[in-house]
């Protein structure tokens, strides 16, 4: 008897240290937005059907996380990608820093996209269209619009579009009116699920926020999310790819969660030998 109240206790500890974990964590947060949207074809498809102002867009798939591996050269993880009813790719990420939004970014998730669409000796035509949408805290084009998309056109042709069925969406998260993509870039931005607008979004939210199951899920993710990010730099045999996913996730914590950076280290799991080099880094 006495040990199952232990363990009861202990569950109850754990939990009220993941709630308090995850009090300030909002969609702009790439680990915890990855979770959110974790096979939840209802939450990106509202997403997707926003941005593109396509009412009838279907997910048919989403995955999370995705690795895609290049044994030579760069690898690179995607934040979400979805599949509609017509075949077309989505990469979804959500970008805090400016330098991780650069053009070249999604040139390389575009183009990593398309290696990872396309099958051994498969004709090119089979190429599915794609797109990389990145949702950004600040107007990184610095045009003052609420979403920017681009593709490639010919120029000696009026900027007729080339047709290659690759296309490119910055949306502005600075910019959160009462229009549909203003109150979806609130909810990406809150961290309340009372006070975000979409239902759907909102319902997710208050699982993983509040219900015991949700934030006994979300919270043993971050734990999870980090040491797969650890074995997938052991894999590249890369020292960045090793401190890469760890680093993120613990400069989310000291900066969001007011955690002090052995706090940071113990709620995601940093083994005891690795946290001198995550110490040294943080510190510079």
């Amino acid at each position: 008897m006495e040990a199952t109240e232990n363990i009861e206790e202990s569950t109850r500890i754990v939990l009220e240290e993941y709630r308090e974990l995850l009090k300030n964590y909002c969609l702009m947060d790439d680990l915890y937005m990855t979770k959110f949207f974790d096979g939840d074809k209802k939450g990106i498809q509202l997403v997707l059907r926003i941005i593109l102002d396509d009412p009838d867009l279907i997910v048919e798939e989403v995955h999370t996380q995705k690795f895609i591996a290049n044994l030579l050269e760069r690898s690179v993880r995607l934040d979400i990608v979805a599949v509609d009813g017509k075949g077309r790719r989505f990469n979804v990420e959500v970008q805090c820093d400016n330098g991780g939004a650069v053009p070249q970014r999604t040139r390389f998730n575009g183009s990593s996209l398309d290696v990872d669409m396309l099958g051994k000796n498969e004709p090119f035509t089979n190429l599915p269209d794609a797109y990389v949408i990145f949702i950004t805290k600040k107007d990184v084009l610095k045009g003052g619009k609420p979403l920017y998309r681009i593709q490639r056109t010919i120029l000696d042709m009026d900027n007729k579009p080339f047709g290659d069925g690759s296309y490119i969406i910055y949306v502005n998260g600075e910019i959160r009116d009462g229009t549909k993509l203003g109150r979806l870039m609130h909810d990406f931005f809150c961290s309340n699920p009372n006070e975000m607008h979409y239902e759907v979004l909102r319902e997710r939210a208050k699982y993983f926020k509040q219900d015991k199951e949700g934030v006994g899920t979300m919270g043993g993710s971050y734990a999870e999310i980090s040491a797969k990010e650890r074995a997938e730099g052991r894999k590249e045999g890369l020292a960045r790819g090793l401190k890469q996913g760890t680093l993120r996730s613990l400069r989310n914590l000291i900066a969001n969660v007011d955690m002090t950076v052995e706090q940071a280290m113990a709620a995601i799991g940093v083994p005891e030998e690795e946290r001198a080099v995550y110490r040294k880094e943080l510190e510079t």
